[in-house]
């Protein structure tokens, strides 16, 4: 069984703060907002940065071709879910392996359960069925000076946890698109640990 230990992820910075919203009737509405900026001690040199945005109207959702990654937050288990697959996008561009045109692409290739390309940014990416919940993934170098507005109008933005994430998943949905056998994840230790390891072990 993959040891979640082996990446664990140190937290460099855990922001709080408020935006206004700028668009239709939410206009003036004052958000909570929650970034978590973390680093991987085998990468150093390489800054993530992670929002969970709830209540999103779609009108609001940003491009897919912009610069950072874009998740239905539905598809996302739990945190060391996506951390898994953030560390599977690393080691595959540290072994020159990716399969997409950059970190945040390739980590929604990582989520998913097979190889196709486009067939991940479909189920795990924006599509007509997304929820209104997404998840925003930004993965810059430490040393970049270029901010990236990963900001969403009209959208509550709260913290990157297992509690909240529990609260927008859809766990049907998740174990069709990691094909899990129904009886064998039930309990939920059982189920991140299944999807943790299909993450890490595909491809090998």
């Amino acid at each position: 069984m993959f040891n979640l230990q082996r990446w664990k992820f140190n937290i460099v910075r855990l922001t709080s703060g408020a935006y206004k919203s700028q668009k239709g009737k939410v206009e003036n509405t004052i958000y909570h907002a929650i970034t978590i900026e973390m680093i991987i001690p085998q990468f150093p040199e390489l800054e993530i940065t992670i929002k969970l945005f709830k209540n999103c109207p779609k009108e609001s959702f940003p491009p897919i071709d912009s610069n950072f990654g874009i998740i239905d937050a539905a598809n996302i288990y739990s945190s060391n879910v996506l951390y898994a697959a953030i560390y599977k996008a690393f080691i595959e561009s540290k072994y020159l392996k990716m399969r997409t045109k950059n970190l945040n692409s390739e980590v929604l290739l990582s989520l998913y359960a097979s190889t196709n390309i486009g067939e991940a940014f479909r189920q795990i990416g924006l599509n007509q069925n997304t929820t209104k919940n997404i998840i925003t993934i930004s993965i810059t170098d430490k040393n970049s000076t270029s901010a990236i507005d990963q900001n969403i109008n009209g959208g509550e933005c709260v913290e990157f946890n297992d509690a909240n994430l529990a609260e927008v998943r859809d766990v049907e949905k998740i174990k069709s698109i990691y094909k899990l056998n129904q009886e064998l994840a039930n309990d939920e230790h059982d189920l991140e640990d299944l999807i943790v390891n299909s993450i890490q072990l595909r491809g090998i």
